[in-house]
């Protein structure tokens, strides 16, 4: 029943009113068409990455290189899982021709988790590291090799630039 609180009340709507409607996207023009199209714009880029565990690698150091740095990213980026990535690379290893292009291999107890070990591999100048990876550490450790080379790390801040350096 204020007559300040009631004129204060009508000269802000007075001022709302005045107000220019704005659109808070600009250049969003349906909101279900963009979601459509980002959502299959995002499972085209996964069913390729995912592609990676079906492909083989090429017997060269380029080529398994480029591998190993395809499916890192895809490992990074959560668009595949440790039990069928730790498969492939046990195949990997497992491939004598293959084998022999890898510089280095190492096997690691894990810090993160009981039971589960890193891997990394070295390959091509690169340094690729598996974290808390199971199953499958006996096999890795029987083939461990060891190089004196520099290796770089291949990690998430830098696995864009190997990938298309690699490519």
């Amino acid at each position: 029943d204020d007559p300040s609180l009631t004129e204060l009340l009508a000269n802000n709507k007075l001022l709302l009113e005045n107000i220019k409607e704005q659109k808070i996207f600009t250049g969003r023009t349906d909101g279900n068409k963009y979601s459509k199209q980002r959502i299959t714009n995002s499972n085209q880029e996964k069913v390729k990455v995912n592609n990676v565990l079906a492909e083989n690698p090429e017997s060269s150091l380029k080529g398994l290189s480029l591998y190993l740095a395809r499916m890192s990213q895809a490992f990074i980026n959560m668009e595949i899982k440790k039990t069928p990535m730790n498969a492939k690379l046990l195949s990997i290893v497992q491939d004598s021709q293959l084998y022999r292009l890898i510089d280095t291999l190492t096997v690691a107890q894990s810090k993160n988790k009981e039971n589960a070990f890193d891997l990394s591999i070295g390959i091509n100048g690169l340094l690729f590291r598996y974290p808390t990876l199971f199953n499958n550490k006996e096999d890795f450790v029987s083939k461990q090799k060891r190089t004196q080379k520099q290796l770089s790390q291949v990690n998430k801040s830098n696995i864009q630039s190997v990938v298309k350096q690699l490519s």
